[in-house]
């Protein structure tokens, strides 16, 4: 059996293969609006989700500051009472010590002079009244 091709149906097969050829082409055009669009929906798509990402860390790392803003309050909250009770026990012990030393002194005077038994007295009453009102 012999296979033969004439003319015709070379130019057939051409004209089939460019129609064919033509019509993918004529399809690939038509559809490329819709890709590029497909393509860029994914595009931001993917620029949404970094956006979120980023925003969740910086929402996080906000927090955080906060949080250590508010523990750093407290702590300074805490530091001022302990300053304020500590200048109220300074005060206090000053006062002690003045009326210790009052008495040492008195005492010391009137070891040496024998004398002074009013002086006693009354840094006694000084002495009795600071350890009642304390």
């Amino acid at each position: 059996m012999v296979f033969t091709i004439n003319s015709d149906q070379v130019l057939w097969l051409c004209t089939s293969l460019a129609a064919v050829w033509t019509a993918w082409g004529i399809f690939k055009q038509i559809k490329k609006p819709s890709d590029d669009h497909r393509a860029m929906l994914l595009k931001h798509d993917d620029n949404l989700k970094e956006h979120d990402e980023l925003f969740a860390k910086d929402n996080r790392r906000l927090i955080s500051l906060e949080d250590g803003y508010r523990k750093m309050l407290e702590w300074q909250t805490e530091q001022h009472r302990i300053n304020i009770e500590n200048e109220r026990r300074f005060k206090e012990d000053e006062e002690s010590r003045k009326v210790i030393m009052k008495s040492l002194y008195v005492i010391i005077n009137h070891t040496i002079t024998g004398n002074g038994i009013d002086q006693l007295k009354h840094v006694r009453d000084d002495l009795n009244n600071f350890l009642i009102e304390k």
